[in-house]
């Protein structure tokens, strides 16, 4: 009797086990999503505290904990998107929001590029596919807003880096996955505008 109850109280404690591991991975993107929001928040109140984004040290905006700043404001109204852009591509960096490709151009000096998740951590690029010509897209970088209209949108594949390359113009170009698969990204190219 007792090697019975043994085996029911193996049984349900594997069975609990696997329970709490299937409820972690159906909660993985929201959580993931939460912290994307909360670092998003903390990044914004950051630009927010230091005046025109320029503090003592010339403008510089402090990392926090784990290496990661904020870089830039990005806002896309069509898609009501208004996001801290951070400076890197790195999965750390990407978790807390946008990403700036660091080896593109600054904004104003050619192609800048920025990377975004379209799932989970807050899925800040999901939508980007529905943008099209012609529509807004503004850049905030050390209180110079910079404007962009949006000249392409295209479905390349995830080796293909030359949409991040130098263009002969300035330009803002995002990139994210798509729902097609892991074989393809979704690049949109926009041409700055004088305003």
């Amino acid at each position: 009797m007792g090697r019975v109850r043994t085996r029911r109280n193996r049984w349900k404690n594997t069975g609990m086990f696997f329970m709490v591991i299937a409820v972690i991975i159906l909660l993985y993107p929201f959580l993931t999503d939460i912290n994307a929001w909360i670092s998003q928040d903390e990044y914004q109140d950051q630009l927010e505290q230091q005046s025109g984004w320029a503090d003592a040290t010339g403008g510089l905006i402090m990392p926090n904990s784990g290496g990661i700043a904020p870089w830039a404001q990005l806002e896309i109204p069509d898609l009501g998107i208004k996001l801290v852009v951070v400076e890197g591509t790195s999965q750390e960096a990407l978790a807390a929001g946008p990403g700036w490709y660091t080896q593109t151009a600054l904004p104003g000096q050619g192609n800048t590029a920025i990377a975004g998740h379209r799932t989970m951590y807050g899925g800040p690029f999901r939508n980007i596919h529905e943008l099209t010509v012609g529509s807004a897209i503004t850049l905030t970088y050390h209180n110079q807003v910079y404007c962009y209209k949006v000249e392409q949108v295209d479905s390349i594949g995830s080796d293909d880096w030359t949409m991040i390359n130098p263009c002969g113009y300035n330009a803002l170009t995002l990139t994210t996955c798509t729902p097609e698969g892991q074989d393809k990204r979704i690049a949109v190219r926009a041409k700055m505008i004088e305003e």
